[in-house]
């Protein structure tokens, strides 16, 4: 991978790292106002961006790591359990370290009394049992984590996705792709849009000579401009089922407004640095995000305006919150910071 492209994925990931932030900082079911969804400004605003301009993230992280996963490689056995042994390592580790130290945190802090309003504790120290380590472990306190489950189950069949996508890719995705629009159905830890999206990637990796990255002459501005208008007029009972579409035009965007960019700007530097944090980033932001948001209601008051202030404020506190500690844990520890993100 040339160094252009191993920049441009850098960035983006943790730009969309940033929308993560957005999407879980949708906050208008918090506070119980008589107010419906339609004629609500803060409900408004914070579902365009979280669960539309801010839905392209995930999607484009499967993607991306479909892509990466197969890309330069002919997968077989050897080069398969080399990457299940690193995804151990740079996936399952963390997983499990991050949602046992969360877990554990919420509930010795939900102990405390100023605390305990706020704070929802996975279960009590006076009810331990067997049960609840599988519980919390198949629904951790940090939700954000079932991407990482996800991502190694992905990684887990990836010879059986490898295998098909070889023989019918187009009615294999096509199948996905009706299921994700029409039926939604998931199987029972794991969603099938996780699927669908790896599948995307897995099939541009085994076909680069076909697709490349620079593919497709697009002019970005357009495809921005009908992106957006996209969920301004299409009806809401359609558009659901457009997300698809809608996803992808808007990783089109992103991915060539980046070409465009001053890369020299203090901001983008700022950005490429920060985004060595991607990961901690990802794993320290919930469940803070969520309980500063419980805080900020209770000291400012629930309405209307109190939720798209916290919208909009509290995703860039956790974010500097977040890269300071992380910066701060790799000096001082750097074999712990290592163990947290998988060695990123």
């Amino acid at each position: 991978m040339d160094t252009f492209l191993s920049k441009k994925i850098k960035i983006l990931s943790f730009v969309t790292m940033i929308m993560v932030l957005y999407i879980h900082s949708f906050n208008f079911t918090l506070y119980p106002l008589n107010i419906l969804p339609n004629s609500s400004y803060s409900f408004q605003i914070q579902n365009f961006f979280s669960f539309y301009i801010c839905r392209i993230a995930v999607p484009f992280f499967f993607i991306l790591s479909g892509y990466l996963f197969l890309k330069g490689i002919n997968l077989n056995a050897q080069i398969y359990v080399e990457k299940l042994k690193n995804r151990i390592n740079s996936l399952l580790i963390p997983y499990i370290v991050w949602v046992f130290l969360w877990t554990f945190f919420f509930v010795i802090i939900s102990q405390l009394p100023f605390l305990k309003n706020y704070i929802n504790a996975p279960f009590s120290i006076f009810n331990f049992s067997i049960y609840i380590v599988f519980d919390i472990f198949k629904s951790p306190i940090c939700y954000q984590f079932w991407f990482i489950k996800d991502l190694f189950f992905l990684v887990l069949i990836s010879p059986f996705l490898n295998f098909i996508l070889k023989k019918v890719p187009i009615l294999f995705l096509l199948i996905l792709f009706v299921n994700l629009v029409c039926f939604k159905m998931d199987l029972l830890f794991f969603q099938l849009q996780s699927v669908f999206y790896f599948s995307i990637g897995l099939y541009l990796a085994l076909n680069t000579k076909k697709f490349t990255f620079n593919t497709f002459s697009i002019n970005y501005k357009w495809v921005g401009i009908l992106w957006v208008l996209c969920y301004f007029f299409i009806p809401n009972p359609i558009i659901n089922y457009t997300v698809p579409f809608t996803v992808f035009m808007g990783i089109i965007f992103i991915w060539k407004l980046y070409d465009v960019i001053n890369q020299e700007n203090l901001l983008f530097k700022y950005f490429y640095h920060s985004s060595n944090y991607s990961f901690f980033l990802f794993a320290f932001h919930e469940p803070l995000q969520v309980s500063l948001k419980k805080i900020g209601f209770a000291i400012l008051g629930k309405n209307e305006f109190v939720g798209l202030i916290l919208y909009l404020i509290i995703p860039i506190i956790v974010f500097f919150i977040s890269i300071n500690i992380g910066k701060i844990l790799q000096k001082i520890n750097p074999k712990i910071y290592g163990i947290l993100t998988g060695g990123r």
